[in-house]
């Protein structure tokens, strides 16, 4: 995990009985929702949503080692651990290993490989029956990828854009398609702190249909396999 990225933590029990999604009307995300909460090295984390079984959360920028640095850097990691306030309920804490980014692309159905949630320029979802034409400008959405430049607070909603304290490069396509050239990564206006926005243009290729994609920081730090979209 990664200080900023959206996480779902899964247990029997562990969240209130009836499932809750917090407002984020006050221009913030709430830190409990049904009387639960969950801490990351002891800091409260924003809850996007809570149910008996899956806890949506934004792992707090506080969060060690996540604020050794400043602007950070990609050379450290560490752990966190995890721990679950329910009430009268005993949720055993956990372990998690933790580094600078653990960039993540969010897919159509939620899942951690196939169809990315990518808008194509015209504003419609990118599917198999919809590609994106070559050299248009498409926007997908991550998680992972720390705070942006100036930095925002935990659990805030961004305003207005921000970019990434990192640089990204984003590979469209296996090795020798190209890269796709991006406009604009960071904040996502009306969204989380925590969730990145990136457009990008789609490379002109000769190849047509479906495109792999994968987001890198560094050779080491590069988001999960298996996602992709669709191309004219």
């Amino acid at each position: 995990i990664a200080p900023g990225e959206i996480v779902d933590i899964l247990g029997n029990g562990i969240g209130p009985a009836q499932p809750l999604s917090a407002s984020a009307a006050s221009g913030h995300i709430p830190t409990s929702l049904g009387g639960v909460q969950v801490l990351f090295n002891g800091i409260p984390a924003p809850l996007l949503s809570a149910g008996p079984n899956q806890l949506r959360a934004v792992v707090p920028f506080e969060t060690e080692p996540g604020t050794a640095l400043f602007p950070p850097t990609l050379d450290f990691s560490g752990a966190a651990t995890i721990q679950i306030l329910n009430g009268s309920t005993t949720v055993q804490p956990v372990t998690a290993p933790m580094a600078a980014a653990a960039p993540t692309i969010f897919t159509v159905d939620g899942r951690p490989s196939g169809q990315a949630l990518m808008i194509n320029e015209d504003g419609t979802l990118n599917s198999e029956q919809n590609p994106a034409r070559q050299g248009s400008i498409v926007t997908i959405y991550a998680t992972g990828l720390n705070n942006t430049q100036p930095p925002l607070a935990t659990g805030t909603i961004a305003t207005e854009a921000a970019p990434l304290a990192f640089e990204a490069a984003l590979q469209a396509g296996s090795a020798g398609f190209g890269e796709g050239e991006i406009t604009y990564a960071g904040a996502a206006p009306g969204f989380v702190a925590g969730l990145t926005q990136i457009n990008f243009r789609v490379p002109a290729s000769i190849f047509h249909g479906f495109s792999g994609l994968t987001l890198t920081l560094s050779p080491s730090i590069v988001s999960q396999v298996g996602v992709y979209f669709y191309l004219q």
